[in-house]
């Protein structure tokens, strides 16, 4: 409650105040403070995940950092949770935005005593993070406790099922080129499972949640990364130079708020070369099964 209270005021703030979501316009030392308020309500995020786990007697693994799709991120290993029951699995998996959404008290609290705008973007972006994580599409907090909610595990595993038995069903001929799915074999009950029908429209509805997703994130890479991509030279070229005038000058915050701002250009690059990679090696493989069984 009192944190819905929190965000009641300080989006209250946002819109009285007119504090718009334009990155351009924000200082080096403010541009560096967001991203330390997102580090850290990051790390408050991870240890709500070791925190639920430890509650619940399982054993954590190590915090690190890694790539996921287009963003760098931080992670920990629970895995050791699949030993728990569905409930007190989906507290981990929902311990870590119960502790991220907590950060933004604090970031409240910041607001309130120096009235500097910055701030109310940390809550922003704090936010965002959360209807991130809590996206059921990507593997995900959101994926985790949508499985652990429905009792239905590898919901990706079973999308991709699905889809084969559908373009099996819808189109005849894809049955010379893929291997039949019995819809038996999709839809095999157990014990969390439930009866076959519950289960056969949870899995097309997710399914075509996900096309609607998938569809929404081409679209947007599609308008994105043109520019990105047309940009980037001069950008790291820029950033260059200015970076090399800032270690002289022993400036060392402006370059860091340099090498953020090619960090996320490069690792948006990195990740859209990797998932066309991806794509076209399935493709190839598709394409060499094809002509194979022909």
């Amino acid at each position: 409650m009192v944190v819905g209270f929190v965000h009641l005021a300080a989006y209250w703030q946002i819109i009285t105040k007119q504090v718009r979501p334009d990155l351009a316009t924000l200082l080096p030392t403010e541009y560096l403070l967001l991203w330390v308020m997102l580090v850290l309500s990051g790390l408050a995020h991870e240890w709500g995940h070791l925190s639920a786990c430890h509650r619940y007697g399982g054993r954590s693994g190590i915090v690190g950092i890694g790539i996921y799709i287009f963003s760098p991120v931080l992670y920990v290993d629970v895995s050791d949770t699949w030993r728990l029951t569905r409930r007190q699995r989906l507290g981990v998996d929902l311990g870590g935005i119960y502790f991220q959404v907590l950060t933004t008290l604090a970031l409240f609290v910041g607001f309130w005593v120096t009235r500097e705008r910055i701030w109310l973007w940390g809550i922003m972006a704090v936010d965002l993070a959360v209807l991130s994580n809590l996206n059921p599409v990507l593997k995900l907090d959101g994926y985790w406790a949508l499985s652990d909610l429905s009792g239905i595990p590898n919901l990706h595993a079973r999308m991709s099922k699905y889809l084969t038995y559908m373009g099996n069903k819808v189109l005849p001929w894809l049955r010379r080129n893929l291997q039949h799915v019995q819809e038996t074999n999709l839809l095999a009950t157990s014990e969390c499972f439930g009866e076959v029908g519950k289960l056969r429209h949870m899995v097309a509805v997710y399914t075509l949640s996900s096309l609607l997703y998938l569809a929404y994130f081409i679209g947007v890479t599609s308008w994105l990364a043109p520019g990105i991509i047309a940009s980037y030279p001069d950008l790291v070229m820029r950033t260059v130079q200015q970076g090399f005038l800032a270690a002289r000058a022993g400036d060392m915050l402006t370059l860091g708020y340099l090498g953020l701002q090619v960090l996320f250009p490069t690792v948006f690059i990195f990740g859209l070369a990797t998932l066309v990679w991806y794509f076209v090696v399935a493709c190839w493989r598709m394409l060499s099964h094809t002509i194979l069984t022909r």
